[in-house]
């Protein structure tokens, strides 16, 4: 019987790899996009590595990609054990590539080590398909407010009450704590006694100072036949001011209605200023608030009624 050569039929089977290997389906799946893997590289970094109990630290993802490669990034509102306070996504210029920077601020609410684990990335080339990657696991250590490496340190010994031999320790006591306090109050009431006396002088002279200016202005008004508006909202104002001197209820922290009501309370000049009084302060009110101009009938009012005023209550 013939035996048969064992490589006769090599020949044939390099053949038919070499044509597999140059067919167009073979060289397609070769060097498709989607077997060749884009450039991609992840770094993860936290800016601390020990924490307090619900203390927020940052966790950033760099990736280093080619310009070419689109990202898809996942909504996640926990990593782990670690809550997701905000996140965002900020394109890096200080590199030559480019370079992508993920980051989280994370916050967890338990104790011992922890980790935070890798964030699931998508990404692709133009005409690939998408493909996953994950970043890198860090470790972290949190720790409760009230750890401490050697808390016997914090700790005193709790020592006994005083021991007061003498026997009238108690009433040396008592008499000094009851001295010191007629001293503040002693102090306390000659203070205020004298800022009493300097505000009664302040008083005074501010009374005159507004009387003086009143007597000014409404001599110069006499002889005008118009006024614009603001200039007749001041000249109110410091009728007001001064009016409000003279009976001592002050003027500045009180609408139209509530001084007209307050000084109203006083029946002299209830009956003799009440009238040209509201008329007064009302025209100002119209010419502050709705750019109202005064005629020359209610100048002429005002200054009669402000100069009978300041004659009837001089300082």
């Amino acid at each position: 019987m013939q035996r048969q050569n064992p490589l006769r039929h090599i020949p044939t089977i390099l053949f038919l790899v070499l044509l597999y290997t140059f067919s167009p389906q073979c060289m397609a799946s070769l060097f498709s996009e989607s077997n060749i893997a884009p450039e991609i590289r992840l770094v993860s970094h936290v800016n601390k590595k020990n924490i307090n109990i619900g203390e927020e630290l940052r966790y950033d993802i760099f990736v280093y990609i080619d310009p070419a490669v689109e990202l898809e990034l996942p909504a996640i509102k926990k990593i782990g054990n670690f809550l997701v306070k905000d996140s965002g996504v900020t394109k890096r210029k200080d590199s030559s590539r480019g370079a992508v920077d993920i980051w989280y601020i994370l916050a967890i609410y338990e104790t011992g080590d922890q980790l935070i684990e890798g964030v699931d990335i998508r990404y692709k080339t133009r005409q690939g398909p998408w493909r996953n990657t994950k970043s890198g696991k860090v470790k972290i250590h949190v720790q409760s407010v009230f750890e401490r490496s050697k808390i016997e340190k914090d700790i005193k010994p709790i020592e006994g009450p005083i021991n007061l031999i003498f026997p009238y320790t108690w009433h040396i006591l008592i008499c000094s704590i009851a001295f010191l306090v007629g001293i503040y109050i002693i102090h306390a009431c000659v203070k205020n006694r004298r800022k009493a006396l300097a505000d009664k002088k302040g008083h005074d002279e501010r009374k005159f100072l507004l009387y003086n200016q009143l007597c000014k202005q409404t001599q110069a008004l006499k002889g005008s036949n118009n006024i614009s508006g603001d200039d007749f909202v001041k000249y109110a104002d410091l009728t007001k001011s001064y009016l409000g001197l003279i009976i001592d209820i002050g003027s500045y922290e009180f609408t139209t209605e509530e001084f007209l009501s307050t000084v109203m309370v006083n029946k002299t000049i209830l009956n003799k200023y009440g009238e040209d009084l509201s008329s007064l302060l009302r025209v100002s009110d119209m010419a502050k608030f709705a750019n109202y101009q005064p005629s020359l009938a209610q100048l002429k009012k005002a200054v009669s009624f402000v100069g009978n005023l300041i004659h009837d209550l001089t300082p």
